[in-house]
């Protein structure tokens, strides 16, 4: 069992055989590429087709993830949404870290955020 996912942050990660890695990241470069053909089309399936081909290739691809790591750190706020988008480990790790320094607020819950957008919006029709 030593070598299995875990819920830990800590726990080493389970490679997967290397035919099967060049497979998914094959299958995450033909998602990003029928992005375009996908992207006119009505909806918004482009972007989760997109998302999940970079999931795919980022997790599969040692060199795709360095580059990766360099965009973000040209680019720090679009690389924290990608992380969030993407359910990274580390993007919580770094978000529980600076709550913890006080250098980030803490987010109030999804309930408490729908909460207060509708009692807002109470509050602006009465108004009126």
């Amino acid at each position: 069992m030593g070598a299995e996912m875990s819920d830990q942050p800590d726990a080493p990660r389970r490679t997967p055989h290397p035919a099967i890695r060049i497979a998914l990241l094959v299958a995450g470069t033909l998602l990003i590429l029928s992005t375009p053909i996908i992207g006119p089309l009505p909806g918004p399936g482009g972007i989760f087709v997109f998302i999940g081909g970079l999931t795919l290739v980022l997790r599969n691809s040692r060199w795709a993830r360095h580059r990766f790591a360099r965009l973000k750190r040209r680019w720090p706020r679009l690389s924290e949404m990608a992380d969030h988008g993407l359910r990274r480990r580390s993007f919580h790790r770094r978000r529980a870290r600076d709550i913890e320094l006080g250098l980030r607020e803490p987010e109030p819950s999804l309930r408490e955020r729908i909460k207060r957008r509708f009692v807002v919006r109470r509050n602006d029709k009465r108004s009126r």
